[in-house]
Protein backbone atom coordinates (compact mmCIF):
# COMPACT_ATOMS: atom_id res chain seq x y z
CA UNK A 1 0.00 0.00 0.00
CA UNK A 2 1.48 3.51 -0.90
CA UNK A 3 1.47 6.15 1.36
CA UNK A 4 0.97 9.62 0.29
CA UNK A 5 1.59 12.85 2.68
CA UNK A 6 -0.72 15.22 0.24
CA UNK A 7 -4.14 13.66 -1.50
CA UNK A 8 -5.26 15.96 -4.44
CA UNK A 9 -8.94 14.97 -5.96
CA UNK A 10 -8.60 16.36 -9.71
CA UNK A 11 -6.61 17.28 -11.99
CA UNK A 12 -7.38 20.46 -13.52
CA UNK A 13 -5.08 23.74 -13.02
CA UNK A 14 -5.81 24.22 -9.60
CA UNK A 15 -5.34 20.68 -8.33
CA UNK A 16 -2.26 20.37 -10.91
CA UNK A 17 -0.59 23.45 -9.26
CA UNK A 18 -1.03 23.14 -6.00
CA UNK A 19 0.40 19.45 -6.47
CA UNK A 20 3.38 21.29 -7.76
CA UNK A 21 4.11 23.22 -4.99
CA UNK A 22 3.51 20.29 -3.18
CA UNK A 23 6.08 18.56 -5.12
CA UNK A 24 8.48 21.52 -4.99
CA UNK A 25 8.15 21.27 -0.80
CA UNK A 26 9.05 17.19 -1.21
CA UNK A 27 5.96 15.88 -0.17
CA UNK A 28 4.94 12.71 -1.46
CA UNK A 29 1.87 13.90 -3.51
CA UNK A 30 -0.85 12.02 -5.43
CA UNK A 31 -3.53 13.65 -7.67
CA UNK A 32 -6.85 11.64 -8.53
CA UNK A 33 -8.44 12.12 -11.69
CA UNK A 34 -11.72 10.62 -12.81
CA UNK A 35 -11.20 11.70 -16.96
CA UNK A 36 -7.87 13.14 -18.56
CA UNK A 37 -5.36 15.88 -16.24
CA UNK A 38 -6.02 19.55 -17.44
CA UNK A 39 -9.95 19.64 -16.75
CA UNK A 40 -11.37 22.06 -18.51
CA UNK A 41 -8.60 22.90 -20.05
CA UNK A 42 -8.30 19.96 -22.79
CA UNK A 43 -11.52 21.29 -24.55
CA UNK A 44 -10.13 24.75 -24.96
CA UNK A 45 -9.12 25.31 -28.23
CA UNK A 46 -7.73 28.93 -27.43
CA UNK A 47 -6.76 30.58 -23.92
CA UNK A 48 -5.29 34.30 -24.00
CA UNK A 49 -5.96 35.01 -20.41
CA UNK A 50 -3.48 32.81 -18.76
CA UNK A 51 -0.08 34.62 -17.16
CA UNK A 52 2.56 34.29 -19.03
CA UNK A 53 1.18 33.39 -22.06
CA UNK A 54 -0.29 36.16 -25.10
CA UNK A 55 -2.33 32.77 -26.20
CA UNK A 56 -1.94 29.14 -25.65
CA UNK A 57 -4.04 26.18 -26.85
CA UNK A 58 -5.75 24.22 -23.92
CA UNK A 59 -4.16 20.84 -24.54
CA UNK A 60 -1.01 22.13 -25.05
CA UNK A 61 -1.26 24.07 -21.40
CA UNK A 62 -2.53 20.99 -19.45
CA UNK A 63 0.04 19.03 -20.70
CA UNK A 64 2.53 21.69 -19.43
CA UNK A 65 1.19 21.66 -16.41
CA UNK A 66 1.33 18.01 -15.94
CA UNK A 67 5.15 17.24 -17.38
CA UNK A 68 5.88 20.58 -14.66
CA UNK A 69 3.80 18.04 -11.70
CA UNK A 70 5.54 15.12 -12.42
CA UNK A 71 9.13 16.67 -12.77
CA UNK A 72 8.38 17.30 -9.28
CA UNK A 73 7.72 13.82 -8.51
CA UNK A 74 3.84 14.28 -8.33
CA UNK A 75 1.94 10.66 -9.03
CA UNK A 76 -1.25 11.22 -11.18
CA UNK A 77 -3.50 8.62 -11.41
CA UNK A 78 -6.65 8.65 -13.67
CA UNK A 79 -8.89 6.31 -13.40
CA UNK A 80 -12.27 4.74 -14.49
CA UNK A 81 -14.97 4.95 -12.19
CA UNK A 82 -12.22 5.17 -9.53
CA UNK A 83 -12.37 3.42 -6.21
CA UNK A 84 -14.67 1.70 -4.62
CA UNK A 85 -16.87 -1.18 -2.68
CA UNK A 86 -17.59 -4.63 -4.41
CA UNK A 87 -20.98 -6.03 -2.72
CA UNK A 88 -20.38 -9.14 -4.95
CA UNK A 89 -16.26 -9.77 -3.41
CA UNK A 90 -16.65 -7.77 -0.20
CA UNK A 91 -13.79 -5.57 -0.95
CA UNK A 92 -13.17 -2.51 -0.70
CA UNK A 93 -10.42 -0.55 -2.42
CA UNK A 94 -10.46 2.74 -1.37
CA UNK A 95 -7.85 5.64 -0.26
CA UNK A 96 -7.54 5.52 3.09
CA UNK A 97 -4.86 7.96 5.61
CA UNK A 98 -3.27 7.56 8.85
CA UNK A 99 -2.86 10.53 10.81
CA UNK A 100 -2.43 11.28 14.28
CA UNK A 101 -4.94 11.59 17.06
CA UNK A 102 -5.12 15.70 16.98
CA UNK A 103 -5.20 15.82 12.63
CA UNK A 104 -8.24 13.31 13.22
CA UNK A 105 -9.96 14.90 15.50
CA UNK A 106 -9.68 18.06 13.23
CA UNK A 107 -10.62 16.01 9.90
CA UNK A 108 -13.59 14.75 11.59
CA UNK A 109 -15.06 17.97 12.72
CA UNK A 110 -14.53 19.50 9.49
CA UNK A 111 -16.59 16.71 8.21
CA UNK A 112 -19.44 17.14 10.42
CA UNK A 113 -18.82 20.58 10.09
CA UNK A 114 -19.53 20.59 6.73
CA UNK A 115 -22.71 17.93 6.67
CA UNK A 116 -20.80 15.28 4.47
CA UNK A 117 -22.35 12.04 5.12
CA UNK A 118 -19.76 9.71 7.13
CA UNK A 119 -19.21 6.39 8.70
CA UNK A 120 -17.76 3.38 10.29
CA UNK A 121 -17.72 1.51 7.48
CA UNK A 122 -16.52 1.20 3.62
CA UNK A 123 -20.33 0.21 2.27
CA UNK A 124 -22.26 2.18 4.77
CA UNK A 125 -20.40 5.40 5.23
CA UNK A 126 -23.71 7.22 6.24
CA UNK A 127 -24.17 6.26 9.88
CA UNK A 128 -22.42 9.31 11.62
CA UNK A 129 -20.48 6.57 13.66
CA UNK A 130 -16.79 6.02 14.11
CA UNK A 131 -15.03 2.34 14.13
CA UNK A 132 -12.57 1.21 16.26
CA UNK A 133 -9.94 -1.50 15.31
CA UNK A 134 -6.87 -2.38 16.61
CA UNK A 135 -6.61 0.57 19.11
CA UNK A 136 -7.51 3.08 16.78
CA UNK A 137 -10.43 5.16 15.63
CA UNK A 138 -11.68 6.07 11.78
CA UNK A 139 -14.10 6.57 9.86
CA UNK A 140 -15.63 6.58 5.95
CA UNK A 141 -16.81 9.78 3.95
CA UNK A 142 -16.44 9.98 -0.10
CA UNK A 143 -14.61 12.48 -2.46
CA UNK A 144 -16.86 15.28 -4.62
CA UNK A 145 -16.32 11.67 -7.22
CA UNK A 146 -18.38 9.00 -4.36
CA UNK A 147 -15.49 7.01 -3.76
CA UNK A 148 -14.27 6.79 0.03
CA UNK A 149 -11.94 7.84 1.45
CA UNK A 150 -10.71 6.27 5.34
CA UNK A 151 -9.39 8.45 8.00
CA UNK A 152 -7.73 6.68 10.71
CA UNK A 153 -5.42 6.89 13.48
CA UNK A 154 -3.54 3.35 13.32
CA UNK A 155 -1.69 1.78 9.97
CA UNK A 156 -3.28 -0.85 8.23
CA UNK A 157 -1.12 -3.56 8.31
CA UNK A 158 -1.83 -5.31 4.98
CA UNK A 159 -3.57 -8.03 6.35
Amino acid sequence: MAHYDVLIIGAGPAGLTAGLYCGRARLKTVIVEQGIPGGELVNTARIEDYPGFEAIGGPELAERLERQARTFGVEIKTESGGPGFDPRTGQSHHYAFHVSEAEFATIFGRVKAKGLPCGSGPYSHTDGQLYTRRGGLGFYFEDPYGHPLEVMTVPETGS
